[in-house]
Formats: C-alpha cells, structure tokens, sequence
C-alpha cells in the first residue's frame, strides 16, 4: 500500500537505515507502522486501531493519507 515517501528520513528507516534526525525508539516504533501500512490492502483496515489516527493530507497531497506516530501515550510527534 506504500506507494511514495514525502519524507526521506521515512523512506531511510524503511530501507532499514538509521536517521540521524528521529530518536531510535522513535524509528522502531516507526518501522512497525510502515510494515502495517505495507500490509494494509486497503484504507478501511486502517483506520483501526483509532490511535493510529489516519488522516488525509490536505493540498497537492489531497489524495494521500498519514498516520501519528507517538514516542509515549499522549505525546504526539
């Protein structure tokens, strides 16, 4: 379901390279939600668990979605 990387220090902990910029609990976290958003066939599986909190983006990426990624319960980054 990846289709694209807006990010690159996304697209570095994907091909399972260290960023210099996110904490590593923070990138650990991360991958794991890439590897759901890999597997998810379609948008509605997603959405569940709430706390991933799936959203559209809004402007030149309108028909793209996000998802948060926190470090601890109710801290949002």
């Amino acid at each position: 379901m990846i289709q694209s990387f807006a990010d690159r220090e996304t697209e570095k902990i994907w091909s399972r390279q260290r960023s210099r910029k996110l904490p590593p609990d923070m990138q650990d976290r991360a991958l794991r939600k890439l590897r759901e958003l890999a597997a998810g066939p379609t948008l509605e599986t997603l959405r569940f668990p709430p706390s991933q909190r799936l959203h559209p983006l809004l402007g030149e990426r309108q028909d793209s979605h996000a998802i948060r990624i926190t470090l601890k319960p109710g801290v949002e980054s």
